[in-house]
């Protein structure tokens, strides 16, 4: 099988691997839209709000385990697990109090999901599956995706947010999960 194409046989896992990941991780770089307006609605100082940053260490604990559940229970279940919670933790984000212990307990798990349950652990795997030739080169273009996706939504998600609230923000971000992870697990080959 020539190089490019193993693109043309396996395009729909190549597809579901890219919109999957989006889906996943495309609020790690859409956060900081969020930040000046939950700093000034409720009153939190910076170097509190910088704690978020410490969520990242849930993904160093939780990637071996999601991978090894990956290879238990198969991506799909893993991913299904992403999917319905990844939205679940926007809604939590939209409703919240205003207590920043709340915030950093749905930010820790939105890194958990994110990181684990919708990210290149779990969906790497139908690349990893399907290509062999062309491995690396089609892991390393579905992982721009969600950077690429996120250059066309940013704007966006800014304009909405100063239109209707940061609330309706991540209500807005609990549909674009919901509906492009629905998408890759439904094209799942």
């Amino acid at each position: 099988m020539t190089y490019l194409r193993e693109f043309t046989i396996n395009w729909q896992a190549f597809a579901a691997a890219c919109i999957g990941m989006t889906a996943g991780t495309v609020s790690i770089y859409m956060n900081n839209i969020f930040s000046p307006h939950l700093i000034g609605e409720f009153g939190w100082s910076k170097s509190e709000f910088a704690l978020i940053g410490l969520t990242v260490i849930v993904s160093v604990i939780f990637l071996p385990i999601v991978g090894r559940l990956t290879d238990r229970y198969g991506m799909k279940r893993v991913a299904l697990t992403g999917v319905i919670g990844l939205p679940a933790i926007f809604l939590g984000l939209a409703f919240q109090p205003g207590s920043f212990a709340v915030f950093f307990a749905l930010s820790v798990l939105q890194m958990l999901v994110i990181s684990s349950l919708a990210g290149i652990v779990v969906y790497g795997r139908l690349i990893v599956r399907g290509f062999e030739r062309a491995r690396g080169f089609a892991l390393g273009l579905a992982s721009c995706a969600a950077p690429l996706a996120t250059v066309v939504f940013t704007p966006l998600l800014s304009a909405f947010i100063e239109a209707n609230d940061w609330r309706a923000g991540y209500v807005a971000m609990a549909v674009f999960a919901a509906v492009l992870g629905a998408t890759a697990l439904l094209i799942i080959p």
